[in-house]
């Protein structure tokens, strides 16, 4: 049982500090980046989630920040900025995600609760 608080307790943090509403597998894409040594390519980390590559790329996309521009032209920043993804350095046609400052931030916050 002290799993599952500690569990509902991670849920609580990231849904008060990220987004109320949260999908499960967009928080899984998240601690999978977290979880990576070094920065892990998008095959990677669809194979380690079970996702298929729309749902991962529309998570990925949630994580990271990224610039829009709106109707009357004007760009906003958009996104959690948890994650960010740049080419891969072994295959360029592929993206490789890390954590952002943000992300390393709430992942040492969620480790933390998780050791306890």
């Amino acid at each position: 049982m002290a799993d599952l608080l500690r569990f509902e307790t991670i849920l609580t943090i990231v849904r008060k500090e990220v987004m109320q509403e949260i999908k499960l597998h967009t928080l899984q894409v998240f601690i999978a980046v977290a979880n990576a040594e070094e920065p892990i390519d998008s095959v990677k980390l669809m194979k380690r989630v079970g996702l298929d590559q729309r749902t991962l790329n529309r998570d990925t996309t949630v994580l990271a920040l990224r610039m829009i521009k709106d109707a009357d032209g004007t760009h906003k920043r958009v996104g959690f900025d948890l994650i960010e993804a740049r080419p891969d350095m072994y295959e360029t046609r592929r993206l490789a995600y890390s954590l952002t400052q943000k992300g390393k931030d709430l992942a040492e916050k969620l480790s933390k609760i998780q050791n306890k």
